[in-house]
């Protein structure tokens, strides 16, 4: 004799944990690139390091994202605000 036991598994679905690590910012020229792995952008302000914003973007509704900035040989604060709402703030240098 022998007992079939049913186990229901959902395919295709991981629960994945957010890392900031998922969110890279590369500096080019005047250009400040956001990639965000799998998670949509929903806004991204810019700082000097003074506090002041400089740019901001709302409403992205993308994985990525390019900022251009005039502003020169400073440190910038970059805040990235993701869709599930996690916040990522990262420096770079101008």
């Amino acid at each position: 004799r022998f007992e079939i036991v049913y186990q229901p598994v959902t395919l295709g679905t991981q629960n994945s944990t957010f890392n900031q690590n998922n969110v890279v910012i590369t500096k080019q020229g005047q250009n400040i690139s956001i990639s965000a792995d799998t998670i949509d952008i929903k806004d991204v302000k810019v700082y000097d390091i003074q506090g002041r914003l400089i740019i901001e973007q709302n409403d992205i509704n993308l994985t990525k994202t390019k900022l251009v900035v005039s502003a020169t040989n400073q440190v910038l604060i970059v805040k990235v605000i993701l869709k599930n709402n996690s916040m990522v703030t990262k420096k770079v240098i101008n």
